[in-house]
């Protein structure tokens, strides 16, 4: 998702009526966009901003000036330094020290630094801004405040080089499309802050192989991982009790899908395309699962679901071919009862339901958490069993037993 600007008028922004502060300093950085090709030179309230190919090159406040400070290197902040508002993307460094006087860094105020490769913020830094590091597609090395607690949206968007992100615990507010498009993305860790994973916050990074959510996560928004394809395995923590509309949408290798023991809505399109599912397990919990949830999930052979669902969307399992197993975890007769579209498929389908199905406890966890040493096969009628050292085999099988 993009945001839009409003385009203004450069003849109105700023002049000698017009102070230079924080306000006026975005405009007239929205204002860049109208020139073409000019050098300008403002001198407003002893500041001067020069501008070179519609890039800022430097800004410099005199000392005398009340309301802002400028260091050496051409960057500003507001007097006490407190506030980063602007740094000058035309800038050839390749890193810059951020003072630990930093509290807030200002929206934008980094956008389209190209040169920049590295960027360690100080623990000092409590808020970054929207569109903050937008489009600082040099950056590789990342590291964020420890006490940061506020991720403006599309803060990161489109740094494309960063390979590793830690979102500290600190952290209790990311905003929409946070680190879309950060397609060099490859290790996600998400700290115990997050209630929410905002809108499309990591949509289209897909590079992202390890991915681990904090176990306060309530929502998984919407599109929140759209089109991340390489990831191959996910675990939704025990917090999470609704995943929105699209949220692993297209994620085309994704094998296995644990989810916590709290989830009771799954969006629109969830999983929709995520063509190696082979199976699901959904929890007792879940009560609503959205239309196309699981839409052309034509890999997907097994699902187990619980007596508690009770709201289906259409279409919800349309174009998965091969799931032909149902295990319910309810009787025959409450199987009767759940949602008509469910149903429905597994008459057009011909597929099998076996009742009074559930899992074998911890054994079936460690397996499933375990998908490369242990193949998990249903059988009716044969149930699990182990060493008495409670160890398992390295070709142990996890099956149900569907008697009614």
């Amino acid at each position: 998702m993009q945001k839009t600007y409003s385009r203004i008028n450069w003849e109105n922004y700023p002049s000698e009526e017009t102070p230079l502060n924080e306000s006026n300093l975005n405009r007239m950085d929205f204002a860049i966009d109208e020139i073409d090709d000019r050098v300008i030179d403002l001198d407003t309230q002893k500041a001067s901003v020069t501008v070179v190919d519609n890039l800022i090159a430097s800004i410099d406040v005199d000392d005398d000036n009340t309301e802002f400070f400028s260091d050496e290197f051409g960057v500003l902040y507001n007097k006490d330094k407190t506030m980063l508002i602007r740094y000058p993307d035309e800038s050839e460094r390749e890193s810059y020290i951020i003072p630990e006087t930093v509290v807030v860094i200002w929206d934008s105020a980094f956008e389209d630094s190209d040169n920049l490769t590295s960027m360690i913020i100080p623990d000092s830094v409590v808020t970054i801004g929207e569109s903050a590091f937008e489009d600082c597609d040099g950056i590789v090395t990342l590291k964020l405040s420890n006490n940061l607690a506020t991720i403006g949206a599309y803060a990161f968007l489109d740094c494309t080089e960063i390979t590793e992100l830690i979102v500290p615990d600190s952290v209790t507010e990311l905003g929409e499309g946070a680190f879309e498009d950060c397609a060099g993305l490859v290790t996600v860790l998400i700290g115990n802050g997050l209630e929410i994973i905002s809108e499309s916050a990591f949509e289209d990074c897909d590079e992202i192989v390890n991915l681990t959510l904090g176990n306060n996560i309530v929502v998984i928004d919407d599109y929140a991982f759209y089109d991340c394809h390489k990831l191959t395995h996910l675990v939704i923590p025990d917090s999470v009790v609704k995943i929105g509309e699209g949220a692993f949408e297209d994620i085309m290798n994704l094998k296995s899908v644990t989810f916590g023991k709290s989830v009771q809505v799954i969006g629109e399109c969830a999983f929709e395309d995520c063509d190696n599912l082979k199976e699901i397990i959904l929890p007792e919990c879940v009560v609503t699962i959205g239309e196309r949830a699981f839409y052309d999930c034509y890999s997907l052979e097994s699902i187990v679901i619980g007596k508690n669902v009770s709201s289906v969307g259409a279409f919800a399992f349309s174009g998965c071919y091969k799931l032909l197993n149902f295990y319910f975890t309810g009787s025959q007769s409450e199987w009767n009862k759940v949602p008509k579209e469910i149903r429905d498929f597994v008459t057009v389908m011909q597929s099998t339901v076996y009742y009074n199905c559930s899992p074998k406890g911890e054994a079936y966890r460690f397996a499933i958490s375990n998908p490369s040493r242990y193949t998990i096969k249903y059988k009716d009628g044969i149930v699990l069993h182990t060493k008495d050292n409670g160890m398992f085999p390295e070709n142990v099988e996890i099956k149900w037993s569907s008697s009614d």
